[in-house]
């Protein structure tokens, strides 16, 4: 069968409701927001649309509450042309993501699960001829481990790369990690996974390294406004960002992605397909929220 699909995303769809405030409250403080801004997110659901909006033929599978935020959320999909038609809707309630973004452009985020854990192992591979006709599957860990698990393997079976966002940390079998392309994380997941404390520019490689010796072909390791570095058996390379001004952070992780995929099927060398992500999430962070602010094609010429 033809591979007539570039990117089957398979994770979370989240309704965030974002905070604009300058600071967090103290304990026991009630603090006003500037601004209250309800907006499409979740992270499969994020990289789903940066994959689309760069001109990919993205599919997303997950699920969504049958309710208004799931019905909001699918239509923000459809809006950037993301193939919604394997989307569940289940009687559970649809995943929320409450955040906060302060004035510096830090986010904090709390998510509710909700419709995402009702991605099972069996609605997987209920979904398998989606895998035939993949080009990339891109997974984050906002599902089921035991359903990222499946996904994985049918990737495999159907001679797909296989990209995943550890996020949040969670503890992965490293015979997983042997199955996986390209592992992209941030600092904080990195620290968690390789055990390194408080990774940062200075201990970065170290960090990749201990990622890389636990089975994983390609390491990415995003650092925010500091950039991002990528390792494998050929390359080490670390990737300076782009600096502007950020707005809001939210989503510029998955933004990355979304952008490093497009670099990727466009047969950009991985160092190349990195720089290219790094200008794509840097546009992101000057809007507020994710997929609203996340670039079309058009805006990178």
């Amino acid at each position: 069968m033809a591979k007539d699909i570039d990117v089957l995303v398979i994770g979370s769809l989240n309704f965030d409701i974002v905070s604009k405030q300058e600071r967090l409250p103290m304990i026991g403080e009630t603090y006003v927001a500037k601004e209250m801004i309800q907006s499409a997110g979740g992270k499969g659901a994020n990289q789903a649309v940066q994959s689309s909006k760069l001109g990919l033929k993205t599919t997303m599978l997950g699920a969504v509450g049958n309710d208004a935020f799931g019905q909001s959320l699918k239509k923000s999909l459809i809006k950037y042309h993301v193939n919604v038609e394997n989307l569940l809707i289940t009687e559970s309630t649809t995943g929320i993501g409450l955040v906060t973004a302060l004035n510096d452009g830090e986010v904090y985020a709390t998510i509710s699960r909700g419709a995402n854990f009702e991605v099972s192992p069996d609605i997987i591979e209920n979904n398998e001829a989606l895998f035939s006709r993949a080009k990339i599957v891109c997974l984050q860990l906002e599902i089921p481990l035991a359903s990222v698990d499946s996904a994985i393997r049918l990737a495999k079976r159907n001679n797909c790369l296989v990209i995943l966002n550890g996020a949040p940390a969670t503890t992965i079998d490293n015979r997983l990690l042997h199955l996986i392309d390209y592992f992209i994380v941030n600092e904080e997941e990195a620290g968690f996974y390789s055990k390194i404390k408080n990774v940062s520019k200075k201990n970065v490689a170290k960090a990749a390294k201990k990622l890389y010796s636990m089975g994983v072909k390609n390491v990415i390791i995003t650092l925010g406004s500091k950039g991002s570095y990528l390792f494998n058996s050929k390359n080490e390379e670390f990737i300076e960002s782009i600096k502007v001004d950020a707005v809001d952070t939210t989503g510029a992780g998955d933004s990355y992605i979304g952008a490093f995929m497009y670099g990727l099927l466009q047969q950009f060398s991985l160092e190349d397909s990195c720089i290219f992500a790094s200008k794509v999430s840097s546009k992101t962070v000057q809007g507020v929220g994710a997929q609203s602010s996340m670039p079309w094609l058009k805006d990178m010429k």
